[in-house]
């Protein structure tokens, strides 16, 4: 089992990772890594959370970058209210398969 010294060394090291990149943990990241600090979350959970977190991520950014390509084509009949409710109903079931 990894001490309480070794964990907060971990947090430390992952929070200075974040700011080199301009990332600062949400009130949520926050509380686990705090949990994660105190020995009540496991690393497991921890790194699971934060796979989710860049999957969600990586979703959004590919969902936006659809939406950009679709209303950037000059032949395009699809409206934006046509538009949201086509990327509602995939959000829809993307988080009915997870």
């Amino acid at each position: 089992m990894t001490s309480r010294a070794n964990r907060e060394r971990a947090v430390g090291q992952m929070l200075a990772n974040l700011r080199l990149v301009g990332a600062e943990p949400d009130d949520q990241d926050a509380k686990l890594l705090e949990f994660y600090v105190e020995g009540t979350l496991s690393m497991h959970d921890l790194l699971m959370h934060a796979r989710q977190f860049a999957t969600a991520a990586a979703y959004e950014e590919w969902l936006i970058e659809q939406a950009r390509a679709s209303t950037n084509k000059k032949n395009t009949s699809l409206a934006c209210e046509q538009l949201m409710i086509e990327m509602h109903a995939l959000i829809r079931r993307k988080q009915n398969q997870e």
